[in-house]
């Protein structure tokens, strides 16, 4: 029951609250729910505003007069847009290229050799994951 009552206060507190408007040295009018200190200050009323419902006729015409003023522009793909696209897709197909080839010479029996030329021994095992990867990777990114 204690709870119920303490919501109830909790929910009138704001309810409650005042207004209150003054004007400054600057001629400038502030409003706030504090009374200021140094100057006189009078209670104002808060009243709800409605907003007014659109005027579907109206809107439609402010929105004709908008379009002759601003034409809607649309996007034209630029020539630097396809060309990059056309880029990429060439680029694409190289690294696929390369990707099926290396996954051609890693399917049967081979031998690594690392970037100083030494050969390194691969268990087949190593080299069946190796081509699995490869084999995924290729099926993902190619296809």
């Amino acid at each position: 029951m204690n709870k119920f009552w303490f919501l109830a206060l909790c929910i009138t507190l704001p309810v409650q609250a005042e207004l209150y408007r003054w004007t400054d040295a600057d001629g400038q009018v502030h409003y706030s729910d504090r009374k200021p200190d140094a100057t006189k200050a009078e209670g104002a009323e808060v009243t709800e505003q409605q907003v007014k419902p659109i005027n579907i006729q109206d809107s439609g015409q402010a929105t004709a007069a908008m379009r002759q003023v601003f034409p809607e522009q649309h996007p034209q793909p630029s020539r630097t847009d396809s060309k990059r696209k056309s880029e990429m897709a060439k680029r694409k197909e190289e690294h696929c290229r390369e990707a099926r080839e290396y996954l051609r010479k890693i399917s049967g029996r081979v031998q690594f050799i690392d970037e100083d030329g030494n050969m390194v021994h691969v268990s087949e095992r190593e080299r069946q994951e190796r081509q699995a990867q490869m084999e995924a990777y290729v099926k993902e990114q190619c296809f």
